[in-house]
């Protein structure tokens, strides 16, 4: 194999691991900012926010409003890195989705998920960029 062949494979994992890192940090900063939004009664809608990259788990929820950060190795599955959000109970859509709700807990509301992500989106971009730019250094 030669050097320039070598080079390339070593420069385009380098840009896989540095990507992953930031998806995760995206993902992250997204996750702080719907969590601090997300109706809040018994604390179980938080604790049931995850986020995964390429299906693996990398962020939980807490019922306090924090989130834990799960040390899981991520890679790209065929060059590609995708990163999720979720809410999962009964009733995430229904809080999510409903405008007309009341929701006491100062600084909560519907749409806690998507406003969030709207917010980051080229913020996320940015931190993406940033990491590979780093990586390749």
């Amino acid at each position: 194999m030669s050097d320039i062949k070598r080079n390339l494979e070593k420069i385009g994992k380098i840009i896989e691991e540095k990507a992953v890192e930031g998806v995760i940090e995206g993902l992250y900063r997204v996750a702080e900012e719907s969590v601090e939004e997300c109706p809040v009664d018994t604390g179980e809608l938080r604790e049931s926010m995850e986020g995964t990259v390429n299906e693996q788990t990398v962020l939980r929820g807490k019922r306090d409003g924090t989130i834990e950060k799960i040390g899981s190795k991520v890679n790209a599955i065929n060059g590609e890195i995708g990163g999720i959000i979720s809410y999962d109970t009964d009733y995430a859509v229904y809080q999510h989705e409903n405008l007309t709700l009341n929701h006491p807990t100062p600084g909560t509301k519907a749409k806690y998920l998507e406003n969030p992500l709207k917010r980051n989106e080229q913020i996320i971009i940015n931190i993406i960029a940033k990491k590979i730019r780093e990586g390749l250094r």
